[in-house]
């Protein structure tokens, strides 16, 4: 028995290439990738690829590179390691950072904090 997460063999089959498309886009930025990489990273024909990169555009997760031809890259700004990781700069600790973590900083709502403390204090119980 065929399973299909989108019901349609054809459709379903669609959605894994672009899949793999995005993960190699994924994996290789900021770097553009061109549609003979594709090919030779995901086995699929290079017509198959560009139809769906150009499908891709048009969502806004690709867009062709300025001067390379047949090369892609993602369509947002790459960000970097260290920001995902949370690592790469200094823990800040200022005077605005104590008071949000201590519950008083004006901008938060006493409605908010109230249910703050009350949950963790059901958790200390």
């Amino acid at each position: 028995m065929d399973h299909y997460i989108l019901c349609d063999g054809a459709l379903h089959d669609r959605f894994l290439t672009a899949t793999e498309i995005l993960g190699c886009l994924v994996s290789r930025a900021p770097r553009p990738v061109s549609i003979a990489e594709l090919e030779g990273d995901t086995g699929h024909p290079a017509t198959e690829l560009l139809k769906l990169c150009k499908g891709l555009q048009r969502a806004a997760l690709l867009m062709p590179h300025e001067s390379l031809r047949d090369a892609w890259m993602l369509a947002c700004a790459p960000v970097p390691n260290s920001s995902v990781l949370g690592v790469g700069h200094a823990p800040t600790d200022s005077a605005e950072v104590r008071r949000v973590a201590l519950g008083f900083d004006e901008r938060v709502s006493n409605d908010f904090k109230d249910a703050y403390r009350c949950a963790a204090n059901k958790e200390q119980a």
